[in-house]
């Protein structure tokens, strides 16, 4: 694409127009018939040529590097960043399930009127593992096995949930906290009642069975890993988990996405920045090549008629 391309096309139309006797008219037969005889002209042409080609490939060339160092740099950590984040969804839609069960009548449950709750929030409860039931469209795209796509797709998941606009995310250190901290207290209606000597707590293995409930794995292999990785983000070996910890495990995972992404700022910088030192030091070369091997002389009369006609002709 880009100017090799149009440069290419522009050579293929003179080559047919140069060695194709019916593509040009008698009148400019003559001038063609001298534009072929002329080494200049054929060796301006090649190096035309040359030039777009090697353009493109160094292009092509850039581009799978920079992939290349992308994949290596960000395989790991944007999978582990998505877990949390996978993770930090599920205890969002685990505490709004409970919000919208303290919004039930408690005369009867289920039984007696569902009234005074959310339509939507009473559907979400109806379906607990569904983590679509919340309403932001980066719930759906974390359930659809994101995980599982390319580096690509998942920096651009990671950057899209810092966008409050697009993810119903935090924005913010602090609202990361804020929104912990809210969800902590409506988690505790679901959780047994525990007590530490800095205040009610949740036990691990209830986050933790909330989260593999939401993250539906496939095996109990799979439920045992989810389980330890929800308990290495607490970050603390105890059975318990206060309002503290449970702020700090969002916080965690709020600069984690940040961090990948000034990260990748920083790493696209670079790669711009030895991007352009490989197309200058193409270009000084390629120069050099023109300078040395080619014949630069021209005649403007065998020239402009030929030109104008290949220019009028496309």
């Amino acid at each position: 694409s880009g100017w090799p391309a149009t440069c290419l096309l522009w050579q293929a139309i003179m080559a047919e127009f140069m060695f194709n006797p019916l593509a040009v008219g008698r009148a400019d037969a003559a001038q063609w018939a001298a534009l072929r005889a002329s080494g200049f002209f054929l060796g301006v042409q090649l190096w035309l040529a040359v030039l777009a080609l090697s353009r493109g490939i160094l292009s092509l060339l850039l581009d799978v590097q920079f992939s290349r160092a992308h994949a290596e740099r960000y395989e790991a950590s944007t999978k582990e960043a998505l877990f949390s984040l996978r993770v930090a969804r599920a205890l969002a839609l685990r505490a709004r399930l409970a919000l919208a069960r303290t919004a039930l009548p408690t005369d009867g449950g289920w039984a007696g009127s569902e009234a005074g709750a959310p339509a939507q929030d009473l559907a979400a409860f109806r379906q607990p593992s569904e983590m679509h039931a919340l309403d932001a469209p980066i719930d759906a795209e974390l359930g659809n096995g994101a995980h599982k796509r390319s580096v690509k797709h998942r920096l651009a998941l990671l950057i899209a949930a810092l966008d409050e606009r697009k993810s119903g995310t935090a924005s913010s250190l602090a609202e990361a906290k804020a929104e912990a901290k809210a969800q902590f207290e409506a988690l505790l209606a679901d959780a047994l009642p525990s007590e530490r000597g800095d205040g009610p707590t949740i036990l691990l293995s209830a986050i933790q069975g909330w989260v593999v409930d939401a993250l539906r794995p496939r095996s109990a292999e799979g439920a045992a890993r989810i389980a330890a990785k929800v308990s290495k983000m607490v970050s603390l070996e105890l059975d318990q988990v206060a309002v503290d910890n449970f702020q700090l495990m969002a916080a965690n995972t709020y600069k984690a996405q940040r961090n990948i992404k000034s990260s990748l700022e920083t790493f696209s910088a670079l790669n711009r920045t030895m991007a352009a030192a490989a197309v200058a030091l193409w270009a000084f070369l390629l120069a050099i090549a023109g300078i040395a091997l080619v014949d630069w002389g021209f005649d403007l009369e065998q020239w402009i008629v030929p030109f104008s006609s290949t220019f009028l002709a496309v």
